[in-house]
């Protein structure tokens, strides 16, 4: 009997489970919510969409985030605060000179102070569900609904605000 093809079914599944451009669409929602002047990485963005492994594939997405409006992609280096994704931009040095248009200090490629400038989404988005949720707790005519990055607050099955 010939040995059937264990891997026959991976080849088909991407990290997140679904289809490369939904994912792609994802990681930009998050880089977008990236403030001005912190920096994150391809790791910390692939542990927020629940796909910890992924970080390669964040990568992918970010290398045709130029093609992409309003994609603040100069924000998101390697864990170690290096700027891998530069050979990626217009110049390879136009990616140091976003960062450093934000305040942000850039030698031999790597971001000096990466720890403290680091912004974790994983921690900062769902500070944001926890505050939301806290202050809409108090009103009883409020509940709010999370379905995967969509935050809708309904007042009477209406929906008053929808938070990205």
């Amino acid at each position: 009997m010939p040995k059937k093809d264990t891997h026959e079914g991976l080849k088909k599944v991407v990290p997140s489970g679904k289809k490369d451009a939904l994912f792609f669409e994802q990681v930009y929602d998050v880089v977008r919510q990236i403030p001005r002047g912190r920096v994150t990485s391809y790791g910390a963005i692939a542990a927020a969409l629940g796909t910890r492994k992924s970080a390669r594939m964040v990568g992918w997405a970010m290398n045709s985030a130029h093609a992409v409006a309003n994609v603040p992609a100069h924000r998101v280096v390697n864990r170690q605060g290096l700027l891998t994704g530069k050979m990626h931009f217009a110049t390879p040095d136009h990616m140091q000179q976003l960062l450093e248009a934000e305040g942000i200090t850039v030698k031999d490629d790597q971001v000096q102070d990466f720890e403290k400038l680091f912004w974790d989404p994983l921690t900062e988005l769902w500070l944001l569900y926890w505050l939301l949720k806290k202050f809409i707790s108090s009103c009883s005519l409020f509940f709010m609904f999370m379905k995967q990055k969509e935050i809708t607050i309904y007042r009477l099955d209406q929906p008053i605000v929808a938070l990205p």
